[in-house]
């Protein structure tokens, strides 16, 4: 599902919201023609920031894809790599002549040894926004099993296909041909790196090379990140501690001139106030999705059978409006908890507390058996924020 994000406008020294939406890619990155080099996106836990990102990532392996193989002629040598970390999907492309100096533009290898890449991006492209599995030990995003009992396939298909032909919502994929290179950096797993660059050679380089083999690609990328058009994605600012100095968001050095960083936070941290304006080039909100009635709906092609669909979507769409749940249901982690549970039987009455509990049960499910203490008890207003 297309997501809702709309623009946050520079008014007397503070952001505020406005019926700005935003619904091109050029938009997120330009603001009356001016490329922005540090963009926040906020929102709430479920809002689907983690999943607007991973769909970013994902059209842009499309769109180059596609480009490419209109150019096969090309003599350079190119490695692909897409490397899967506790989010499965962190995304990383290496594009090199000869002589190991970056390229104006990446390109795609038919040897068998980038097959499995292959055959990942093409996975996951074909999934749609409501699909997309965004797993995180921290957060609970929508995710369906493709082992599980479907009753009806077909109706899921029919589902997923009129959703997708009926939106053009960020559908300007070649905004993104612009970068030459993505990065995917999960902030809480670096949470005391503070350069950029240093985080992608942690999360990324050093989970492909072995120690005595990391000197060259470290040059390598150092190099394409002076020279090309990069473009890094970092997820989950208000996870990430940095260190204790003056520095209150990740860092690139003044090099990295052509580098545009995307990070996604939640909306309490911003609020802190710690982040110096003049280090904010433009702020989104996201808001959810466009048009939760029909993710609902697409929810329930997986869980009912095809001949009850839209019986059984019909009253859900009277039970929301009975209930009142409209304004919640915009959010996707709260529209599956809704919709689930009311296949179970479950029907809600319009209290967050209420929908909480199965959302904390789920949680609770996935507990494992390590036990760990704090080292220094928390104040109660971290623990509630958490």
């Amino acid at each position: 599902m297309s997501p809702k994000i709309v623009a946050l406008c520079k008014d007397k020294g503070a952001f505020t919201q406005k019926d700005n939406r935003v619904t091109k890619y050029k938009d997120v990155f330009q603001t009356e023609k001016k490329v922005n080099r540090r963009i926040f996106l906020q929102g709430e836990a479920g809002s689907g920031k983690t999943t607007f990102l991973a769909k970013l990532a994902i059209e842009w392996c499309k769109s180059t894809s596609c480009h490419m193989k209109s150019s096969k002629n090309t003599d350079l040598e190119t490695n692909e790599l897409v490397i899967y970390d506790r989010t499965k999907f962190s995304i990383f492309s290496i594009c090199h002549e000869q002589s190991d100096m970056p390229c104006s533009s990446p390109a795609t290898n038919d040897d068998s040894d980038t097959s499995t890449a292959s055959s990942v991006t093409t996975e996951h492209s074909n999934m749609s926004w409501a699909s997309f599995e965004t797993i995180e030990e921290s957060d609970i995003s929508w995710q369906f099993d493709s082992s599980s009992d479907v009753r009806d396939s077909s109706a899921y298909s029919e589902a997923i296909s009129h959703t997708n032909n009926s939106s053009n919502i960020f559908a300007d994929v070649e905004a993104l041909q612009d970068y030459m290179f993505v990065f995917y950096i999960t902030l809480r797993n670096s949470v005391k790196q503070v350069d950029v660059y240093t985080m992608i050679k942690i999360q990324i380089l050093d989970s492909i090379y072995s120690q005595d083999d990391r000197e060259k690609p470290y040059r390598l990328v150092n190099e394409i990140m002076k020279r090309e058009r990069c473009f890094v994605l970092l997820d989950g600012l208000d996870e990430w501690t940095g260190s204790e100095d003056h520095h209150n968001i990740p860092t690139l050095v003044s090099v990295y001139k052509q580098t545009v960083m995307l990070i996604t936070t939640r909306p309490w941290k911003s609020a802190e106030g710690k982040v110096k304006h003049s280090d904010i080039d433009a702020v989104l909100q996201q808001e959810g999705i466009n048009e939760p009635l029909e993710l609902s709906r697409i929810i329930l092609s997986r869980l009912v059978a095809k001949a009850e669909l839209e019986i059984k979507h019909s009253a859900f769409r009277h039970y929301i409006w009975d209930q009142k749940l409209g304004k919640l249901i915009s959010s996707p982690i709260m529209l599956v908890v809704i919709v689930c549970s009311y296949t179970e039987g479950i029907e809600f009455k319009g209290s967050k507390c209420e929908i909480y509990i199965p959302l904390l049960e789920s949680l609770f499910k996935k507990a494992n058996s390590n036990t760990c203490t704090f080292q220094q008890p928390p104040p109660l207003s971290v623990l509630h924020t958490n």
